[in-house]
């Protein structure tokens, strides 16, 4: 009998604690200070605390300045329009729901240091797999890792890194990144502490499409930035347009409709960065940064 309740013991702390797949990521700042994340994924997850999974929600606990990395929804919540939110969570360990092949969710990776600049490594013979062979890790914000290129052409590892093709990046301080607001790619505690957010993304080949691969290089999308109209020029192609999608920082996305000049109209949509998802007749779909004035 005792052998029977061991064995069913036993049974529940693997499907508890257990998942399909994860990873751990080792960051080291430049002072020598470390920390690790595990992010992973399974059917039976969500994209919330899962204690089930091993995660421990550690919002109440500050920032630590030496170095400290954290899965949040920080930057979703404070960025979510029209009016921010309070997060919900932080953690050292997030299980997300699988839903291969398409996109994972788009999670929040903040980390504090006084030591810029860190660097990040991981397995990357754990990403050969349909599933999570074009995960992501980025300084873009959520879908800017389409229109980029990879592996980044600086020397801090600001745009998209590859998973299967890369076992580390160095990402430098991205605050005052030139082209991205600070209120996108950061914020400050309320004890005066700078957290950089980087995004991941678990995901197949398909999240590495771009402008390139689809042949649609005579399409045009401006004025960007822009006060208030965008339009999407097809003149120069022979598509047709199925659909567009507006793409809040929040990952929040809601169809919009073309007038009859192919313009969308933002005026009610506050200051900041958003993206353009346009889907084709063909099944084809283009991913495009703008900026709102």
């Amino acid at each position: 009998m005792k052998n029977y309740i061991l064995i069913l013991f036993l049974s529940f702390f693997s499907f508890s604690f257990g998942q399909e797949f994860s990873v751990e990521l080792f960051f080291e700042d430049s002072a020598g200070n470390q920390d690790s994340i595990i992010l992973g994924y399974d059917d039976n997850a969500t994209d919330a605390i899962d204690s089930a999974f091993g995660e421990t929600n550690i919002i109440t606990i500050p920032y630590n300045s030496g170095l400290d990395v954290r899965i949040s929804d920080e930057m979703i919540a404070r960025n979510t329009y029209p009016d921010p939110i309070t997060a919900t969570y932080h953690t050292k360990t997030q299980i997300f729901q699988k839903n291969c092949p398409t996109n994972f969710s788009i999670q929040g990776i903040d980390i504090v240091t006084e030591n810029w600049p860190v660097t990040v490594t991981w397995n990357n013979l754990l990403f050969d797999d349909d599933c999570r062979n074009g995960s992501v890790f980025t300084g873009i914000i959520p879908g800017g890792w389409w229109d980029v290129q990879s592996p980044s052409e600086f020397d801090c590892g600001f745009f998209r890194v590859q998973f299967i093709n890369d076992n580390q990046v160095t990402f430098c301080d991205n605050t005052f990144y030139p082209d991205y607001p600070t209120s996108n790619s950061a914020f400050l505690t309320d004890d005066n502490l700078i957290v950089s957010v980087f995004w991941f993304t678990f995901g197949n080949e398909s999240l590495l499409l771009n402008v390139e691969d689809y042949n649609l290089s005579n399409l045009a999308i401006y004025p960007n930035p822009t006060d208030n109209k965008v339009t999407i020029d097809i003149n120069e192609t022979n598509l047709e347009i199925e659909h567009v999608e507006l793409i809040q920082i929040s990952g929040k996305s809601s169809k919009i409709k073309l007038d009859s000049n192919g313009s969308i109209n933002l005026k009610d949509y506050k200051a900041g960065i958003y993206f353009v998802r346009v889907t084709f007749k063909t099944g084809n779909t283009l991913l495009k940064r703008i900026i709102k004035k």
